[in-house]
């Protein structure tokens, strides 16, 4: 009976430091996520860049800045198009050239740092992860999640229970 008492304080006492280990870990992923979510995204200069890519995406960023329409889950190429009275391909190359990635990422990685900014907020702790994921713009609680995991190594849940 000793020797079993034995065996399983020790594999207790290794759970213990395990979770502690993968919880300390965490934490750092969500304090670097909300550091990010916090800093404006960094747009290097690319040689290659003209300066009608150039303004055009300073027009962009001004609308996801100042009227923060990456919030409307309808928010596509086209209607970003019609609104701006740009074709779409000319918005798409922008971000592609600037950015260095797909518009859809762009817009998802401006609603993520929403939604992080959300989480991290102990005002929205009683509110859902669906209102969250529908505040930052998501249509769908699926593409909330995965594209959350995806940019900060976590879930949202995880998020929230280890933000600090």
């Amino acid at each position: 009976m000793g020797i079993t008492a034995g065996i399983i304080l020790v594999a207790l006492i290794i759970i213990s430091v395990l979770y502690r280990k993968k919880h300390q870990a965490y934490r750092k992923l969500a304090a670097r996520s909300r550091e990010w979510a916090e800093n404006k995204p960094a747009v290097m200069p690319i040689a290659e860049v003209d300066s009608i890519d150039r303004a055009l995406m300073e027009s962009i960023n001004r609308l996801f800045e100042e009227e923060q329409v990456y919030l409307d889950p309808a928010l596509d190429l086209e209607s970003l198009s019609q609104r701006l009275g740009i074709h779409r391909n000319l918005i798409s190359k922008a971000v592609n050239v600037v950015y260095g990635k797909p518009f859809s990422s762009f817009v998802n990685e401006c609603r993520v740092r929403q939604a992080i900014l959300l989480l991290s907020d102990p005002a929205n702790d009683s509110r859902s992860l669906e209102a969250i994921a529908f505040d930052a713009g998501f249509s769908t609680r699926q593409t909330f999640y995965r594209v959350f995991k995806s940019q900060t190594g976590i879930n949202p849940a995880t998020y929230r229970k280890n933000r600090g």
